[in-house]
């Protein structure tokens, strides 16, 4: 079974109103004050001052990303790679967000002539109504595409030879994507790991759960990467899960010298991964 039975690539796109405007006049009215020059730099206002709604759509979204970050892998541009097992799970996510989303903004929008009104009283002189899109609900929006992975399907009319290397080309850009991918969990699974030893080490006074429950889904996302079902790379995810196991914040001393050994150890095969023995 190869790469594009277990996975797809998913495109998200989310668009926000800044809420934010370069005021040039009053830019270069302190440019020339304080320097004598217009391109020393730029005074950038908000045009919906201490306004929580906006603040609340701005949170959604920076939520959701965070969310697609932990679920996917870096694949290609845009787009991402998800584990066919985690799809279900990723969509639920996404419709929770975007419900999320789209309320906030239609709350905005319905308050919008008001927030208007009380910006033009918070910024005085400095207030434009050019700075405020009529057609503000078009600057909001949350969007996904769900894609296979190509494959090395091409047209039966194109030369053999074309064909052969069309075919060849693709399958190194999946090769090389792929270990791309893997290459990314590493190092997101060894700067986990690192934390730990940092908050084991001798001169650490406490721990968090947070922590341990960190590394526990990036290692429930390694199962879900390991599209080859490599056994070097499962005794390494098998091994964090041991790492980890029945531990919360009150760690005696002495559990947390053996805890840091094991860590550190762990870090260095993980290191090591692929590379010839």
């Amino acid at each position: 079974m190869n790469i594009q039975d277990k996975a797809v690539l998913v495109d998200l796109k989310i668009s926000s109103w800044a809420a934010q405007a370069t005021d040039h006049k009053l830019s270069d009215e302190i440019n020339i004050t304080k320097t004598g020059s217009t391109n020393s730099g730029r005074y950038v206002k908000k045009l919906l001052p201490a306004n929580d709604q906006i603040k609340q759509i701005q949170q959604i979204a920076n939520k959701l990303r965070k969310e697609f970050q932990a679920a996917t892998l870096d694949w290609e541009g845009s787009s991402r790679l998800l584990p066919i097992e985690k799809l279900d799970d990723w969509v639920k996510t996404y419709n929770h967000y975007q419900n999320l989303f789209n309320t906030a903004v239609q709350n905005f929008v319905n308050a919008y002539p008001e927030s208007i009104n009380k910006a033009e009283l918070a910024l005085g002189e400095l207030f434009n109504r050019e700075d405020y899109p009529d057609d503000i609900a078009s600057y909001f929006a949350v969007a996904q595409k769900i894609k296979p992975i190509p494959t090395d399907d091409f047209r039966t009319e194109i030369d053999s030879e074309v064909i052969r290397q069309l075919r060849e080309e693709a399958k190194q850009a999946t090769e090389e994507q792929t270990n791309k991918a893997t290459k990314a969990f590493l190092e997101k699974l060894l700067l986990d790991i690192n934390r730990i030893i940092n908050a084991t080490g001798p001169d650490a006074k406490r721990t968090r759960n947070s922590l341990f429950d960190t590394l526990r889904g990036t290692l429930n996302n390694a199962k879900a990467f390991n599209f080859n079902s490599n056994a070097e790379l499962n005794a390494l995810i098998e091994e964090g899960f041991d790492l980890i196991d029945g531990l919360s914040t009150s760690i005696p001393k002495e559990q947390k010298s053996a805890i840091n050994v094991q860590a550190t150890n762990l870090v260095q095969r993980i290191q090591s991964y692929g590379k010839p023995i």
